[in-house]
């Protein structure tokens, strides 16, 4: 067996059989296999995968846990069940979009005397599938990732569900971590980079979906605060796990060009900021000089219709006065007589 898919789910029924499919379109000139693992998942996911499982029998291997893991345990736990030389990882509501994916990395590892793990560029769309960025990588909006001190100080991404590892390293790494990490993945990629080189391929192969309000991306202040936290506790504990392997002189070089690059980006927002406020100051005038109008023809319709009951009031007055009772009465009759 030459590589083993692992794709994790957990209550991801909107997105996994999309995954699915796109790990059965590979084409390739050798022997896969497809491990699905379900950590307790409450929605209809586990149906779709035991479908999958059933259907595809010699392809697909189901995992279903009674309870609740987490994403590192159920990790750690399923690699063991491998079979291949290497093992290729796919988030649940993530997908490839390439179907050569797959030969095209195992030929680069193969050929590879230094390093045993791939990843590559990739597309990034929101929770309901819109594309919100093409070549995330290439189009610099994620940074591409070259070593171990460049990922400790940039707190960087390599996109899990690109890569293909050596099965081999990838267990060895696995026994590195922390069962109960929240976020396995800045672990993982740090122990990677410390045991061997990483092999970028610059095609996007997979769509990474980005959901509002996650782990990754949480939506309140607070919880970002904590992220930032545990993220900082993490290259605190590698910074010491590794001291006497780390090139100094590089790390200090990346954590000048992270503080460049904040002060870069902040100076944009501050002056995008005093763009807004001043656009702002002026709309604000242009209201206030429309709501002072709008006050001007406020009166004066006040004064029109009160001029107009005015003289409806007096016109009403001489209708209805004796004089002109009288007046009409004589109208009439000659009227009648003539």
């Amino acid at each position: 067996m030459k590589v083993s898919i692992i794709c994790t789910n957990y209550n991801k029924e909107a997105w996994i059989e999309e995954a699915i499919q796109s790990f059965l379109n590979q084409k390739c000139n050798f022997d896969y296999e497809i491990i699905l693992v379900d950590d307790a998942s409450s929605d209809h996911s586990p149906q779709i995968i035991e479908h999958y499982a059933k259907q595809f029998p010699e392809k697909i291997k189901a995992v279903f846990h009674q309870e609740n893991l987490g994403i590192t345990k159920t990790w750690i736990e399923v690699c063991k069940l491998a079979q291949g030389d290497y093992i290729a990882r796919c988030d649940g509501d993530d997908y490839w979009t390439d179907e050569y994916k797959l030969q095209k990395q195992v030929e680069i590892l193969d050929k590879s005397e230094t390093s045993s793990w791939s990843c590559s560029d990739f597309d990034i769309i929101s929770e309901s599938g819109e594309l919100r960025h093409k070549e995330a990588i290439k189009n610099g909006i994620i940074r591409k990732m070259s070593s171990f001190e460049e990922m400790l100080a940039f707190r960087g991404m390599t996109m899990s569900s690109t890569w293909l590892v050596d099965r081999k390293l990838m267990l060895k790494v696995n026994e590195a971590i922390t069962p109960d990490a929240v976020d396995d993945t800045f672990c993982l990629q740090l122990e990677l980079f410390m045991k061997t080189e990483l092999t970028f391929l610059p095609e996007a192969t997979t769509v990474y979906r980005l959901h509002e309000g996650s782990d990754s991306h949480p939506a309140s202040v607070e919880k970002m605060s904590k992220r930032f936290e545990k993220l900082q506790e993490t290259q605190e504990e590698y910074l010491d796990k590794y001291y006497s392997r780390i090139d100094f002189n590089a790390l200090t070089r990346y954590l000048f060009l992270e503080n460049t690059e904040h002060e870069k980006i902040l100076a944009l927002r501050q002056r995008e900021l005093a763009t807004q406020l001043k656009n702002a100051k002026s709309i604000l005038e242009e209201l206030l000089e429309e709501r002072a109008n709008l006050k001007i023809t406020e009166e004066n319709l006040k004064s029109t219709i009160a001029e107009k009951e005015y003289w409806v009031d007096e016109y009403n007055k001489v209708i209805h006065s004796k004089r002109w009772i009288i007046t009409t009465k004589i109208i009439n009759l000659f009227r009648r007589n003539r």
